[in-house]
């Protein structure tokens, strides 16, 4: 995975994708899923992005692999 950046290295207002993993991916796409752009916001009750589809906010661990959208 060291190809891809971690939630954590973005900064606050910068897109993303998650990358697939293991378990529930039902929020951020997946393998078999198209896969959604999200922003990297402030905490707010737990979240820290938002789901640019629909304004979904969802939480990511700092750890979680990612791949910045410019």
């Amino acid at each position: 995975m060291s190809d891809y950046l971690t939630f954590g290295e973005l900064k606050i207002g910068e897109r993303f994708i998650s990358v697939p993993q293991p378990g529930d991916n039902s929020g951020h796409g997946g393998y078999k899923l198209p896969s959604y752009i999200f922003t990297k916001t402030e905490a707010v009750d737990g979240n820290n992005s938002i789901r640019q589809k629909d304004g979904v906010r969802t939480h990511n661990q700092d750890s979680m692999p990612i791949i910045k959208v410019e």
